[in-house]
């Protein structure tokens, strides 16, 4: 039971999805601290990377993918780790986890926050020598006056990216509500991760909202573990089979509008 999630009771499994089309790619299921002590790279690296590059292990030094990873994975070694042994770059907020991050620095150093402004700032550092070397990138970006959003990452850049839209709600004496919409520049590592970080999250909304139908998991509910096992997977099957479909008719509807042009 992991009272933090939206669905305490169940199974919690370490998952990767398409940043693009949304669809789950793979997963791994948390067996214990014990019985993953003796999984693939444990003991080459800590836990963090080890996921990662367990869930990412099919394009280990084939492709020049880049990672999107949450709080819980961005870690300024699993950035080296990802690079070092799978030649995968790395995108990440970092939250808690500042074990060799320059966290405070980007925070007391980032200049005050102007509305039509891109305000943010880099430090590198360079992680082992000759073709060990990694080099890491800590951007900090202030999103508002008080708030300076921190960065972990090997691709990316703090070069100006697609600006944040934001809305100011106004309660107006005859009670009417007015709207103010501003932009705000940020740098292209936050874009780029604010653009993509959504797609577990959204593959896990289509499966448990049970909008339209009753969610899988609520309707079939067990306690055999196997069971529950196996009700995720056709669900996740399910939503893959959805959002494939959903992005094919996207394609070809654009496919159409170029072909107009």
């Amino acid at each position: 039971m992991i009272k933090r999630k939206p669905h305490p009771i169940g199974l919690e499994a370490k998952t990767t999805a398409c940043a693009v089309v949304g669809v789950l790619i793979d997963f791994e299921f948390q067996e214990g601290t014990k019985p993953m002590a003796f999984f693939e790279y444990i003991n080459r690296t800590n836990r963090s990377s080890a996921w990662l590059l367990r869930l990412t292990k099919a394009w280990h030094n084939t492709e020049a993918r880049t990672v999107i990873a949450d709080a819980a994975f961005t870690q300024v070694r699993v950035a080296v780790a990802l690079k070092r042994i799978g030649g995968l770059y790395l995108i990440g907020n970092v939250k808690g986890c500042t074990k060799f991050f320059c966290k405070n620095e980007l925070k007391a150093e980032c200049s005050e926050y102007e509305r039509n402004k891109l305000v943010c700032m880099t430090k590198k550092i360079t992680v082992g020598t000759g073709f060990d070397a990694v080099t890491v990138y800590g951007t900090g970006w202030r999103c508002t006056g008080e708030m300076v959003v921190t960065y972990v990452h090997t691709g990316g850049t703090n070069a100006p990216g697609t600006d944040r839209t934001k809305r100011k709600y106004t309660q107006m004496s005859d009670g009417k509500v007015k709207t103010l919409e501003y932009h705000v520049k940020r740098p292209k590592v936050s874009s780029e991760y604010q653009h993509r970080m959504g797609a577990i999250d959204g593959h896990n909304y289509r499966r448990q909202s049970g909008k339209g139908t009753g969610a899988l998991e609520k309707v079939c509910v067990t306690n055999n573990t196997k069971d529950r096992i196996f009700i995720n997977i056709v669900g996740w099957i399910l939503i893959k089979i959805y959002l494939i479909q959903k992005h094919s008719m996207w394609l070809v509807a654009w496919g159409r509008q170029e072909d107009v042009r």
